[in-house]
């Protein structure tokens, strides 16, 4: 599942968020694609995309590409931006 219906939204409003969702992994898988084999972390996708989306979406987005499959979490972290260490994705080849 790509988004969480956690406030009930009515199906037709759903299945426009679905879209939008979608179209957010897509470009999170495109960085990772861009980037072959450097390990990127959340907060390094977030700049590459030019922070047009949240955090939390950039999250959700490489935690539904690992669950498919497409992104692997790697044991390297790098500090984030809220000053904590993040660990790293690579694209799974």
């Amino acid at each position: 599942m790509s988004f969480y219906n956690t406030i009930y939204l009515p199906k037709d409003l759903l299945i426009e968020r679905l879209k939008k969702v979608k179209k957010q992994e897509l470009k999170v898988l495109a960085v990772f694609q861009t980037a072959l084999d450097i390990f990127l972390s959340p907060t390094d996708v977030y700049f590459a995309l030019d922070k047009v989306y949240p955090m939390t979406s950039i999250r959700r987005g490489v935690t539904n590409l690992t669950n498919r499959g497409k992104l692997v979490k790697t044991k390297t972290q790098r500090m984030g931006m809220y000053g904590t260490m993040n660990y790293c994705w690579k694209l799974n080849k």
